[in-house]
């Protein structure tokens, strides 16, 4: 993906020619597409900017240059390759206002789709990140790992998370030899967003923080239905999502009071329930706490958003005498303890 997170799109798909190919005897030629992202959906690098609507805080997510997605025609087919209905494209610039990211985009691979009649209704389908062989008009696939790096960068000392997992899927028809094909992305994931500190003036290089479930899938595989949307979690569901930290320094993630860290756990496109927090680190003890609200019941973080768990503080082991300890955190509008 040209790799980051926050919600997204316009694009222009151009394309070009294979050598020592035969051309495609083709009535319109080659599809012009222009894709957007639902307003404030989500993509690839969060981007920071939110805006309210009706009532709910969305996050746009930026397309980013090297960015890659695949599209799938019923009709229409790969410029020299009568055989081919799917190809890949890439971002080459990319642009944002308030609610949207845009992009101009071309063929991956110099060859893009074509017009085969001059007549009738096209489908198209569209994933990212780019794999041609896992959107066939039928199904659109993906999979969410247990284990999901944090990507450390040695010159800014960012962490961001891997976006190859941010899945987005665009499905639309237009009629034979239209002036341009839009696709509208919208998010195929569900992503908890953690801000985490060290407490006061305290220091915390935490070694283990993973969510999980004691009745729902937050990892594993799924399908998506690209006629309908619907999404099934196919094979074992995983339980449990940890991030890992081996691409930072000394493989720990270190936080404090002065500078807290956000990082970002990604989830299948499901509702996740009873959901609980567990963390370890080398001034702490294990701690766990319940995604509850104020009255103990689990919340549901519904398929498809961001939620941003704020205000997570994590005391060192060692505090003043007689200090008191406040492990509440704020979630969603709601207040979360420590067990």
């Amino acid at each position: 993906m040209g790799k980051s997170l926050k919600w997204l799109i316009v694009l222009i798909l151009a394309g070009g020619m294979l050598a020592g190919c035969k051309r495609m005897n083709v009535p319109g030629g080659e599809i012009n597409f222009r894709a957007s992202s639902a307003p404030l959906s989500t993509k690839t690098a969060y981007s920071g900017e939110r805006n309210t609507e009706s009532g709910v805080v969305k996050e746009r997510i930026d397309w980013l240059e090297g960015d890659e997605i695949t599209i799938w025609s019923d009709k229409a087919r790969m410029m020299y390759d009568e055989t081919r209905q799917a190809g890949d494209y890439v971002f080459t610039s990319v642009e944002a206002d308030g609610v949207r990211s845009r992009g101009k985009i071309v063929s991956s691979i110099g060859n893009g789709l074509q017009w085969t009649s001059a007549t009738g209704t096209y489908t198209f389908y569209c994933r990212y990140p780019s794999d041609g062989t896992k959107i066939n008009g039928e199904k659109m696939l993906g999979e969410i790992p247990a284990s999901q790096v944090i990507q450390y960068d040695a010159e800014t000392g960012a962490m961001k998370p891997d976006m190859q997992y941010a899945y987005l899927f665009a499905g639309t028809t237009a009629p034979a030899n239209a002036a341009s094909v839009t696709l509208e992305f919208r998010p195929v994931f569900t992503a908890l967003e953690f801000e985490v500190g060290g407490g006061g003036d305290g220091q915390v290089d935490l070694t283990s923080f993973t969510i999980t479930s004691t009745t729902d899938a937050v990892t594993g595989a799924f399908e998506l239905s690209c006629a309908s949307g619907n999404v099934t979690v196919t094979g074992t569901p995983g339980l449990s999502a940890s991030l890992d930290f081996s691409q930072i320094p000394g493989g720990k993630l270190t936080v404090t009071g002065a500078a807290p860290v956000t990082v970002t756990i990604f989830a299948v496109p499901k509702d996740l329930k009873n959901l609980t927090l567990e963390v370890k680190g080398d001034q702490i003890q294990t701690r766990t706490l319940k995604l509850a609200n104020k009255n103990g019941s689990f919340l549901t973080f519904d398929a498809c958003k961001k939620y941003r768990i704020l205000g997570l503080s994590l005391p060192e082991l060692l505090k003043a005498e007689g200090e008191d300890i406040d492990w509440d955190i704020q979630a969603i509008g709601e207040t979360l303890i420590w067990d």
